[in-house]
């Protein structure tokens, strides 16, 4: 895709979604350079199911940045599970004034992050390969504003993976499908126990584009699909139990 459709396919979208303050030439130039990262490295790694410049903007950039208004000025970030870059690298482009950290136990998804947040020159993000539930993770226990998780687990297994590494009166910010709020029930016991407790659940919704058959632009004409998204805020009151999080199969065996 050349830039002039990529640049008007990603302003309707934006625009659709209510993010358009993101249409800057400078931004938008910088999600041109990722996506041709991205689809280049997804055909040889695999990193997403999603594999269409159009689909990326709607999908992962604009779904991601549905969050942006919910993140603190100069907050510490840590993006756990962050995968090929979601929603760090968003995150990253659109808001220089954060410290993020994006860590992730899959070794080809942590060295495509390091290597694009090197070529985009995203000073404010760095990486971390490993599994957020070792020993070795304790140096960044309680140090966070924010800890964020987008497509890793259900929320009663990733309460135990993230509230550990928010700071006391900081916040855990879950970005979640349809199923967000019976998500939610189903883990406020554990987030009681670790120390957190529910600020919000807001439903939104994500447009993404439809084309009608034979057409290949993105225009109001060929309509839009919303999906149901929550953004569910969890906010940090008091040190987690030191005994949190255990081991990954511990976790997933008995949940809290």
């Amino acid at each position: 895709m050349d830039f002039a459709t990529f640049q008007a396919d990603f302003t309707a979208i934006f625009e659709k979604n209510g993010l358009k303050r993101f249409c800057k030439p400078q931004i938008v130039e910088q999600f041109y350079q990722f996506t041709e990262l991205f689809l280049a490295e997804n055909a040889k790694t695999n990193l997403s199911a999603i594999r269409s410049p159009r689909e990326m903007i709607a999908k992962h950039y604009a779904d991601c940045l549905l969050a942006e208004s919910l993140v603190p000025e100069g907050a510490t970030i840590l993006d756990v599970g962050c995968g090929g870059g979601f929603p760090c690298i968003p995150f990253a482009i659109a808001r220089p004034d954060l410290r993020i950290t994006g860590i992730d136990s899959t070794q080809k998804k942590i060295a495509f992050v390091e290597k694009a947040a090197k070529e985009l020159r995203l000073t404010n993000l760095k990486t971390i390969y490993g599994r957020i539930e070792e020993k070795e993770q304790g140096k960044l226990r309680g140090f966070f504003n924010l800890v964020t998780a987008r497509a890793v687990a259900n929320l009663q297994v990733l309460a135990e993976l993230t509230l550990p590494f928010v700071r006391v009166g900081g916040t855990f910010l879950a970005l979640k499908g349809a199923k967000g709020t019976e998500e939610l029930a189903a883990a406020r016991q554990a987030i009681a126990k670790l120390g957190g407790e529910v600020q919000a659940d807001m439903e939104t919704a994500l447009f993404c584009p439809q084309e009608a058959e034979g057409q290949g632009k993105t225009t109001e004409a060929s309509g839009w699909e919303p999906e149901s998204r929550h953004l569910i805020q969890i906010t940090k009151k008091s040190a987690t139990p030191v005994e949190y999080p255990r081991a990954y199969a511990a976790i997933l065996k008995h949940p809290l």
